[in-house]
């Protein structure tokens, strides 16, 4: 099984990449249930700012204009769109 942080590379390559192709694929091979030590699954996890993989996709998508098939993704696999970063703020 691969590890937990790769995965999250993976996965956070395919939204810096507006991949839509290969985030559907990453997602089919992840294990979108595993936990970090601080008990966050791939989709809860985040980063130094508190922002999650959802987070990140809308704000990549707001500067480019593309990857809404990629937030969508996303929330169908159960990312939350009311997780709130540090500052309050939500995807």
């Amino acid at each position: 099984m691969l590890s937990y942080s790769y995965q999250y590379k993976m996965l956070l390559n395919t939204i810096e990449t507006h991949n839509l192709d290969e985030a559907i694929d990453v997602i089919d091979k992840l294990d979108l249930n595993q936990v970090d030590t601080d008990g966050n699954t791939l989709l809860y996890r985040v980063d130094t700012d508190g922002n999650t993989l959802l987070f990140k996709a809308v704000l990549s998508n707001t500067i480019t204009n593309k990857g809404s098939e990629i937030i969508e993704l996303l929330l169908k696999h159960g990312a939350d769109p009311n997780q709130a970063n540090e500052e309050g703020d939500s995807p």
